[in-house]
């Protein structure tokens, strides 16, 4: 999966005579199973009729460069996107659709980081007295990542002996069941830390801020107790989901919760915005003001709504802002409603102007 510093990097590499192209390739879409997919009908007509007069030159480079992709491209995946200019070419498949739509000029981002910001990787980890396996899932699907199991054999206890004490006291059958049972929580609890530290890796590795806790609950409950509160911020359910599932069963256990997740941090970050600038704080509102922030260089996080009702705007601020090094939100459902009723954009600051 692409992710943000990947676009920065493509930023300096792109300049204004760069072809954008997003096209839905998926097989599975009924206008794609026709002899000559709808695809390449469009794709065609595009390179056909796309605007080029700013840099024809430049153009007819880019041109002849797509033609030749597509004379031997076959889909592999729902989703196509490129980047073209005349020394540069970058095609990224990624397993979701897109709405066909090609630009000639500054690369038009906004599509990509809508998909990046709804579809957030999460992280699933299934936990029980005995064993672990960890998933990943982004972009409508999961995958099997890696699982751990405890190795109880490794305490070979004979709980039927009994021993006596230097006093020469008989330790009674129980005793000695509550020494083992003491040494096997101890054991237990050095694997669910060791459960916590292949999360924490697994999410710090993939930059993921959604962790989902299942398998047996008391397990599940147990490692959220023993994560230390950075990692334990980032749980945002733990479910009875049985070991045993497979990642389709999994999935669809998750998803809900994820989708939910992401929703109310959507709405969070909207709702903290515009109390920031209705108080003068660290918040800008509307197209005036965060223009002038970007320009000043005060935008730590940008915050646009998807779909946009200015979407040319909505990609020129997304350019600058990435070009800043600073973060970008685009929020959807009734986040991106509450922000277009107050100024359609938001900002919030390093700092309080």
């Amino acid at each position: 999966m692409i992710k943000l510093e990947n676009i920065k990097d493509l930023l300096d590499q792109t300049d204004d005579a760069t072809l954008t192209l997003y096209v839905n390739v998926d097989k599975a879409a009924m206008e794609n199973q026709a002899t000559t997919p709808a695809w390449r009908i469009w794709v065609k007509n595009t390179l056909r009729d796309l605007d080029s007069s700013a840099d024809a030159e430049a153009w007819n480079t880019v041109h002849d460069w797509v033609q030749n992709y597509f004379n031997d491209y076959e889909p592999t995946s729902k989703g196509l996107l490129i980047f073209a200019g005349v020394s540069f070419q970058e095609v990224h498949e990624l397993p979701l659709q897109f709405e066909n739509h090609a630009t000639f000029g500054e690369p038009f981002l906004t599509p990509l980081l809508s998909a990046m910001d709804e579809y957030k990787p999460y992280l699933v980890t299934l936990v029980d007295q005995e064993s672990a396996r960890f998933f990943i899932g982004y972009l409508g699907e999961i995958g099997f990542q890696e699982s751990m199991e405890i190795d109880l054999e490794e305490y070979d206890f004979q709980q039927k002996t009994l021993t006596l004490s230097s006093a020469g006291l008989g330790v009674t059958q129980s005793s000695n069941q509550e020494a083992f049972d003491r040494m096997i929580d101890e054991h237990r609890n050095r694997f669910y830390r060791d459960v916590i530290e292949t999360t924490q890796k697994l999410a710090e590795h993939n930059q993921i801020r959604r962790v989902i806790l299942g398998g047996s609950e008391q397990s599940a409950f147990a490692l959220q107790h023993l994560m230390p509160d950075s990692l334990k911020a980032d749980v945002v359910g733990v479910l009875n989901i049985p070991m045993r599932y497979n990642a389709s069963d999994i999935f669809q256990h998750v998803l809900p919760v994820a989708q939910e997740a992401e929703e109310k941090q959507d709405m969070d970050i909207v709702n903290q915005v515009i109390d920031f600038a209705k108080s003068r704080g660290r918040g800008a509102l509307g197209e005036e003001a965060v223009k002038m922030a970007l320009d000043m260089q005060q935008v730590e996080l940008l915050i646009l709504p998807w779909p946009s009702q200015k979407p040319e705007l909505s990609d020129s601020l997304a350019f600058q802002a990435l070009q800043l090094n600073s973060k970008i939100e685009l929020v959807h459902g009734e986040a991106a409603e509450r922000l277009n009723e107050e100024g359609g954009i938001a900002a919030r600051l390093y700092y309080a102007p």
